[in-house]
This record gives C-alpha cells, structure tokens and sequence, in this order.
C-alpha cells in the first residue's frame, strides 16, 4: 500500500502549481528554477500545461521580455497550444492569475519544491526505464539522484539556519553551525571573503589556488608529505567563477596550469570534469555599485550556479571611491544580496598599503586594507598575504588571518613553489633555514658569475634571482660588503661593484 501511495505522488502535480505560481509572480526566480531543475529542463514537469507555462516564460527572459501572466498569456496563444485545465476549459489569463495566488514566499520552501519536482521526474524516468527493458541505462541517471540527496540536505541545512529560535531552543540544541566550503572559518558558503596585500604579494595566485581545492576537495595548506597540521579542510567540492579585471588571460592561464602541475607532483591527477569547475572571464560590464554593472553580474550568475566569485581586484570593479564608506557600502549591500539569492560566497581580492607603523611597533595587518574600515567590518574572513622577511626569498609568505565566526589562527608561514607557485607551510624555524644569504656568498657569486666586477643592475638581478631573496637584501649586502672592505665601488652611479683586491683589467672588462 505505501509503494503504491509512493507512486501515485511521482504524478502529484501540486508542486508544478506552487512553483510555476511563484515564477509568474516573482519572475526573478526563474533562474532559481532554472538551476535547480537542470538539463531536465521543462521535462521535469510531469502535466502538460506545467510544461508550455514554463517552456513559454524562459522564452520570453531568453528574449529579455517581462515575464507575467499577460506575456505568457500570450506566447501560449502564438504558439496555438490549446492548453486545457482539469475540467477541459482552456488555460486563459484568469487562470493563470490564479496560479499566482499558490506562489510561495519562503525561497527555501520554493527550492524544496523544485527539488521535488525533479525527483519525481527522476522516479518516473527510472520507471519507464524498467517498463521497456532499458535497464542498462539507469546507470546514467544514477549520478542525478545523488546530486539532488546532497543539494536537498543543503537547502534542509539552510531552513534550519533561517528558522527563528528561541533562547530555549539555542540552549537546548546550541548556536547552528556555520555552513563553509573550507572549514574553521576560512571559506563560508555565503556572503563575503578577501584577499589582501601590497603589490606583486601573489594575491591571485592564492585565489586561483583555493578555487583549484575546491574544484578537486583539497585540503589548503597542506604539506608536501600530507601533514595536516597547518591545514585548512575542504568540506565539499564546488565550482567557481573567476572574473578579472587587469591581467592578461595568458597570465591567468600561466598561473593556472603552473599550479595544476603542482597538484600533479604531489600525487593528485585532476580531472576534465574537477578542471571545468573553474572558469575565468574578463570583465567588461560587471560595475559592482551601479544597476547596469550590477544585472550584468547577475546575468552571469544565472547562466550557471556558482558556489564561489572571485572578484580580481576589486577597485577594478567599482565607480566609486573607495575610501567612502557610502561607496563601500552600496558594494557590500549589493553583494549581500546576491549572495543570499544566488547562495554562494564573493571572494574579493584587494590591495594593502604599506606598514606606516615606526621600527619595533606592531601593526594590525588589517588596517592596511585599503578603503573604508566598512569593507573590514563586514567579511567573513580576510588573509591578509605578504612577504615574511625582507632578507628572505619574495617566495616565501605569511598569510594572517581574520574570521568573523570562528577562532582566528596565528599567522602562517608558506613557501610557494618557484615552478608552480604551490605553497607549502613552514615552521618559523624552517623558514629561518631558507634563503639565507650573506655578504661572502655574495663575493663569490660575483667572482663566479662577473669575473670579479659587474655592473650594480646585472649583479643585482642575478644575485636576487639566483639566492630568491629581493634586490634591496643585496643593496644592503654590497653597502655591507664596502664597510668591511670586501667590496669596492667605482666612481658614478653606474660604477661596477668590484671584489677587493681585484685587478684594473678586471674592472675594465
């Protein structure tokens, strides 16, 4: 009796009213739809109607014309579709006014509709398979039944964050937990994130790094041999959409496949399907504090539901002054917004200005976020990234962190690889080991490579390369150098820097 009360709702109609009167009164949720339903399209509905009432209205956002019930009304006549109710009367203006009075208010409860409807159309899917034979074919749809068990938990998780509880219920059952695509507070699942430092600190590369880890469900941080002890978890895989504003895509691609061969050399194989989970676009359009920028930005997020947006930088994005606390707050509003709608999280890429703090005073890594104090009070969390040592190699980080709903970490030290800038976390006494350079390896690199004299911007380059340290450590080691009688330098400034006790002939060379 209960298989056969189960099969009886597989042809249950009530959902296709509700969700199909939500989109006549709230055509904005077509998208929502739209994603939900899938490649299944209008074919998830199971009566006919349902079927041309929504084949008619993504017709008419295709052909960017108002969606309602006079519109649809009349794509349906154009057409010549006689479409019949229940009691054979066609389908007219008046009762397609009615289907809006069945629209649901509650986003939540109108996506649980609509994973219903496709479950449905699945169940009957999987029965026809079985009525002709074709049971070879069920592997094909098997995939779709576990994407739509994980995607209801999901929005089951977000109706209870949503429900109002009392003090009672919070004591009785705690605070719910934080939904994050990485957890401990690195990555949320909504609302926003940044990404912060000076110039040239790798700040992209650590943003197409965290969307490879969630394109394959890699933990962040991890060490080469698998420690876990500086690590961040990845909770589930997801897609992200990378829109840049100043790099070339060539760079962007450069960068990519450099970190995709990083994956590789630690054992990890990722695949076509994890590798177009990501995709980058170059903005044109997209103007986070005007309406023309902002519906381009949600045309884009309707086309194809986005876990994580990387926004690169964020200056680049905006009309307004950023110093502004108005100007910052029409973005974060707007981002608030589109997170909520579209439930996915903004990573916003960000520049910082240099330390004013005076020799031996601290600084709050943060205060250097430049902007409005408004864009800090309201992320979620922010790494601060830069490099750890001025006498240590540009290569080596310390990314600080800070998170609005969970303990915030110390700082962490990383490495990035030179080949394929994968970073790697390092004790403070392992990155005290590295790139440690002094004024006699420098005198024999110079002996070495320049025969004992070269020119102050050959040797600089070279020696900042060759011992991953930056050009101002080797200016300091050259001052150093002639204070102790090591080196010598010529008259002019562009004098060469010559090893003491070196020949004339070597000067002239």
């Amino acid at each position: 009796m209960k298989k056969q009360e189960e099969a009886k709702n597989h042809y249950n109609t009530e959902y296709e009213r509700d969700v199909l009167g939500c989109i006549l009164a709230k055509p904005e949720r077509l998208s929502t739809a739209k994603t939900v339903l899938g490649k299944a399209g209008a074919e998830a509905f199971y009566h006919l109607d349902a079927q041309e009432i929504y084949k008619a209205c993504l017709e008419l956002e295709a052909k960017n014309e108002v969606i309602g019930i006079t519109t649809v009304n009349e794509v349906l006549k154009r057409k010549g579709k006689v479409v019949k109710q229940k009691k054979g009367k066609a389908l007219d203006l008046d009762a397609l006014e009615k289907l809006t009075t069945y629209a649901i208010e509650s986003n939540i409860l109108f996506e649980q509709e609509l994973k219903k409807i496709r479950e449905y159309a699945l169940h009957r899917k999987v029965l026809t398979l079985f009525a002709t034979g074709q049971k070879e074919t069920l592997a094909e749809i098997y995939k779709d039944f576990e994407d739509l068990i994980e995607e209801r938990q999901e929005i089951s998780d977000r109706a209870k964050d949503e429900k109002p509880l009392s003090i009672a219920e919070i004591i009785e059952k705690g605070v719910p937990e934080i939904r994050c695509l990485v957890g401990e507070g690195l990555l949320p699942c909504e609302g926003y994130a940044m990404i912060c430092g000076k110039a040239k600190q790798r700040k992209t590369t650590l943003a197409l790094y965290l969307s490879l880890c969630l394109a394959t469900k890699t933990n962040v941080f991890v060490k080469k041999d698998g420690g876990k002890e500086y690590a961040f978890p990845t909770l589930k895989k997801a897609k992200t959409l990378y829109l840049y504003g100043e790099a070339q895509v060539g760079f962007v691609m450069s960068l990519f496949t450099s970190l995709i061969k990083g994956f590789k050399a630690r054992g990890r194989e990722i695949t076509e399907e994890e590798l177009n989970s990501v995709k980058i676009k170059r903005n044109r359009d997209v103007v986070l504090d005007t309406e023309e920028g902002l519906t381009a930005l949600r045309k884009l997020l309707k086309i194809e539901r986005w876990d994580m947006v990387i926004i690169d930088p964020l200056t680049l994005f905006m009309s307004g002054d950023i110093d502004k606390g108005q100007s910052a707050l029409v973005v974060i509003n707007a981002l608030q917004k589109l997170s909520q709608e579209f439930h996915c999280l903004f990573l916003l890429v960000h520049h910082g200005r240099k330390d004013r703090a005076e020799k031996g005073e601290s600084v709050d890594k943060m205060d250097s976020i430049l902007g409005s104090s408004t864009l800090r009070n309201n992320y979620e969390s922010c790494i601060f990234i830069e490099r750890w040592s001025e006498s240590k190699g540009d290569m080596i980080k310390q990314c600080t962190f800070e998170f609005r709903n969970a303990a915030i970490p110390d700082p962490l030290i990383i490495k990035l690889d030179p080949d394929t800038f994968l970073p790697e976390p390092k004790s403070k006494a392992e990155a005290v080991s590295l790139a440690v350079v002094d004024v006699f390896q420098l005198r024999d690199l110079i002996n070495e490579s320049f025969n004992g004299a070269g020119f102050p911007t050959e040797v600089v380059a070279l020696a900042s390369e060759y011992f991953d340290v930056s050009s101002t450590r080797i200016y300091n080691l050259l001052a150093e150098g002639k204070v102790r009688g090591l080196f010598e330098k010529e008259k002019g400034k562009g004098g060469k820097w010559v090893v003491a006790g070196e020949s004339e002939e070597k000067r002239e060379k």
